[in-house]
């Protein structure tokens, strides 16, 4: 059966207009003025990448980590009292896909122990069989590190594994690997570009399930 990798914030977890919301609060915090590009533009993409990203838009002042320890202090605070929003019939799926036999992985920004927390705290842990962590590789998203990493763990070409995503980072990532890559939109739509590099665009995460199975 096919394999699947899915990327965590934005796919399974509702979570990334916290990050959004957040992180233009932090910006604000630290005496910038936020933009709605800049903001997304960080998402899945790689320290180094966008230390210098920020550093172009705000100047070489700009502290990346400031910047991430306090939207990461207003995300915990948020879980804390609110839990880890999951997306719509995630679970449901992810039970389908496990009675049909499909292995199913993640591979994401997050740092590795932080992923595995926040698949065991809303349960979902048990329908992974890998967790793989851009942070566990020499290059993060939008370089495909990450999903070779994942095929290489899992025994499997790329070609042979799915990878679902929601990010532009996110999917140039896993295309650039050579999956066939599934994107979810969730802040942002898709582009010309990106559409050339997926095989499916879909707007619910049980959709999942057509996309697979026509490709």
């Amino acid at each position: 059966m096919k394999t699947i990798i899915f990327d965590l914030d934005g796919v399974l977890f509702d979570t990334e207009r916290y990050y959004f919301q957040f992180g233009k609060e932090a910006i604000e915090e630290m005496g910038y003025t936020p933009t709605d590009e800049v903001v997304l533009n960080l998402r899945s993409l790689a320290h180094k990448l966008a230390k210098s990203y920020v550093k172009d838009r705000y100047g070489e002042e700009f502290d990346l980590d400031d910047f991430r320890a306090r939207r990461r202090e207003k995300l915990d605070a948020f879980y804390e009292v609110y839990g880890i929003p999951v997306k719509p019939e995630v679970e449901a799926t992810l039970a389908k896909l496990k009675a049909r036999g499909n292995e199913v992985a993640a591979a994401t920004a997050n740092p590795l122990e932080r992923a595995k927390q926040m698949l065991q705290d809303t349960g979902l842990g048990s329908y992974f069989s890998h967790v793989l962590s851009s942070w566990e590789v020499a290059n993060g998203k939008p370089a495909p590190d990450v999903y070779l990493d994942a095929c290489q763990k899992l025994g499997r070409a790329p070609e042979e594994c799915y990878a679902v995503e929601d990010s532009p980072n996110g999917v140039r990532a896993a295309s650039d690997a050579g999956c066939k890559t599934i994107m979810i939109v969730d802040l942002t739509d898709s582009t010309p570009e990106l559409d050339r590099r997926i095989v499916g665009k879909i707007y619910k995460f049980s959709e999942v399930l057509s996309v697979v199975d026509e490709k």
